[in-house]
Formats: C-alpha cells, structure tokens, sequence
C-alpha cells in the first residue's frame, strides 16, 4: 500500500530492493537438513542438475529451477554460499555429492573473481570421474552504483548511472571465457540478453534488473 503514495516510476525501483530471495535453501531446510550441503530446489522426470555457485547463483536459483523443470529435470543447489572456495567444499566433496545424485550436468554461475580463483579447475576435476559436462552460466553485467538508488536518484535530478556495454563486458570476461575454452567447459552466454550494445539495467516494463550494484532481482534472469 505504501507503494502506492510513490511515483510508479519509484515505486517499481522501490520493489527492486527487496525482489530477491533472502535464505538459499530456505530455513527449515537447514533446522531439518543441518549436516547437508546440498538442497532440492525442483524435481523432474529425466534426473536432477546441479547450480553450484556463490550469490550469483542465488539471485538465479529460482529462475534457473523453473527453466530446468521445463525440461524435464530437477535440481540441487549448494547450501554455502562459497562452493568451492569454503575450506572443505572442495573438488573432492564436491565429486562426492555427483557419486551420490548422479547429476546429468553441473553448472557453475558465480562472480568473475570467484571464477578466478580456482573454481573451473575444481569443478572440472569433480566432474571428470563421472563423465558429465560441467557448464558456466557467465555473470551478468555489474556496476559501480548500487542500480536501483542510482535510477531513483537519476529520476529526480541526480547525475545518470554510469552505464556498461557489450564491449566492456566481454572485455571483463575475456579471461574467464579463454580459461573455459582450455579446460574445455561450455559457456552460457547472457551478454545478448542484457546488452544491445548498451547493458541494460531495466525491463521494458521499467522494473530494474538489480537490486543492489550486481545481483539480479527476480525479475531479473527474466527481463
């Protein structure tokens, strides 16, 4: 109700910060499930799917659960929020949870500087004994500028937001997208969703993609 009072331009960036998922696995899940490191977030037909990462992948999980049901799969997500960087969430326990799920694929969706850091390699060791592909969704564009207090500020008066482009992007990535290539891990590439050249940090609705500097929103994997 209170959104109401606001101009419905700041109303729709008001509701961007707070249009994200706020516990990864939920909190009943980790009362019941204490000792487990992965969660079910969706179930389906034709096997699960793995989508381990840091809070990138939380911003996503629910976005990525329901396009894997479409298809048919189910999927589990890492309960840390550093998979793969936390110390004993390694490429050992890490190819212990593929033995014991049997994934049909792992996917990875984490920030450009946590992929930096040894990330592809472990999870390309995990998967290597069980002969399944390992996949980066790439990271979205991110900012300098909190996005949502930087489309309110621009809308009344305040200097515009220090845009990005498709060329800035894949500049940051470039590294990220060669390391892949060597290891022999596919990439998804979002680049084409989100820049035209220009990266874009609304939907054609006007509901901002962020709701801080870098994690999608909701509506975000979907805009």
């Amino acid at each position: 109700l209170q959104l109401r009072q606001f101009d419905p331009k700041d109303g729709l960036t008001f509701a961007a910060m707070k249009d994200r998922s706020y516990i990864r696995c939920g909190r009943a899940f980790r009362v019941l499930h204490p000792q487990q490191q992965l969660c079910q977030i969706g179930a389906g037909p034709r096997g699960n799917i793995f989508l381990i990462g840091d809070s990138f992948s939380d911003s996503i999980k629910e976005a990525f659960a329901a396009t894997a049901k479409s298809y048919g799969f189910g999927s589990y997500f890492a309960v840390d929020n550093q998979p793969l960087i936390t110390r004993g969430l390694d490429a050992t326990w890490l190819a212990g949870e593929i033995r014991n799920h049997r994934p049909k694929a792992l996917y990875l969706h984490y920030t450009n500087e946590h992929l930096a850091d040894g990330v592809l390699e472990a999870a390309k060791e995990a998967a290597a004994h069980s002969n399944i592909p390992v996949i980066v969704i790439m990271p979205p564009p991110t900012y300098l500028q909190n996005v949502p207090q930087s489309i309110y500020l621009s809308h009344h008066g305040g200097p515009p937001m220090r845009g990005t482009t498709l060329a800035e992007y894949r500049s940051t990535t470039r590294g990220l997208a060669a390391r892949s290539a060597t290891l022999g891990i596919r990439l998804v590439d979002i680049a084409p969703a989100f820049c035209d050249p220009i990266c874009a940090v609304k939907d054609s609705t006007g509901r901002p993609l962020y709701f801080d500097h870098a994690h999608l929103t909701l509506v975000g994997p979907n805009g």
